[in-house]
């Protein structure tokens, strides 16, 4: 790409030599960010095929008696639930979202999620006579559980997001590759026939 920039003198002077430079421009963007997207499609495949209840029964969210580790506290897992249904929607704009605005999502969610915790844990402490101790292991151990299950949800959500727009970045970037072919055909025939 470089030699053909140097080669065109950074412009264009007929109609078949802007479309092959403007084409291998938006070719060299196009592989560079289709580059970004492959990479993280194909990082750790693997392990980022898991479905998402099985990644939820590994943070251990979903337990074999069909109720969570957190029923003490409805608020909290309606808001985790919320979320996980709030991030398995489908479409471009909502692939956009997960890769760009999940990791802040995530993150409220996660702060609201201790606040909302705060209360029906200190309500147990109370009811069971926890110590002090006994109450932080607790509240770790339940940010660790909203933490671990949030993580899954949004490695699911953005793995998907990420097929989904290689998926469309190939079908966008392939017709600019055969322009450019073709315009470079063009271009230098036209060269030598003129």
């Amino acid at each position: 790409p470089w030699l053909i920039l140097v080669h065109s003198g950074f412009n264009s002077e007929s109609l078949n030599a802007g479309v092959a430079l403007y084409s291998m421009v938006i070719v060299v963007a196009s592989g560079v960010i289709g580059l970004f997207i492959y990479v993280r499609v194909h990082r750790g495949l693997d392990g980022e095929r898991t479905s998402l209840q099985e990644l939820s029964k590994r943070a251990g969210f979903v337990e074999s008696e069909a109720r969570s580790r957190l029923h003490f506290a409805p608020a909290v897992e309606q808001r985790l639930l919320a979320f996980e249904q709030q991030q398995m929607r489908r479409g471009f704009v909502a692939h956009l979202r997960k890769v760009t605005l999940l990791p802040l999502e995530q993150k409220v969610t996660y702060v609201r999620c201790l606040l909302e915790l705060r209360g029906p844990l200190n309500a147990r402490a109370a009811k069971h006579h926890w110590t002090d101790s006994e109450l932080k292991r607790r509240r770790r151990r339940a940010n660790r559980l909203v933490d671990r299950y949030l993580n899954a949800v949004v490695r699911v959500a953005q793995y998907t997001a990420f097929e989904g727009l290689f998926a469309l970045w190939h079908v966008a970037h392939l017709p600019f590759v055969y322009l450019l072919i073709l315009s470079a055909v063009v271009h230098v025939i036209a060269v030598h026939a003129y």
